[in-house]
């Protein structure tokens, strides 16, 4: 396995784990979570764009099997 990898995993793990954790803060809240200046809506828009940045979790994900494999 190289270096790489675990700093991948932790990447793909966490970004997962945030976007998930919005949802359902923002399902809790409700129509809360939409308000313009919410802390929360924010989070709903930010949150998603962690599994883009240093890398798209698909191809992240890919590389991690591929090593796995090889």
């Amino acid at each position: 396995m190289s270096v790489g990898n675990p700093s991948m995993a932790a990447k793909v793990t966490a970004s997962d784990t945030a976007v998930r954790t919005v949802d359902r803060a923002a399902r809790l809240a409700a129509s809360r979570s939409f308000a313009a200046g919410d802390e929360l809506a924010r989070l709903r828009r930010d949150a998603p764009q962690t599994q883009i940045g240093e890398g798209a979790d698909d191809a992240l994900l890919l590389a991690l099997g591929r090593a796995r494999l090889g």
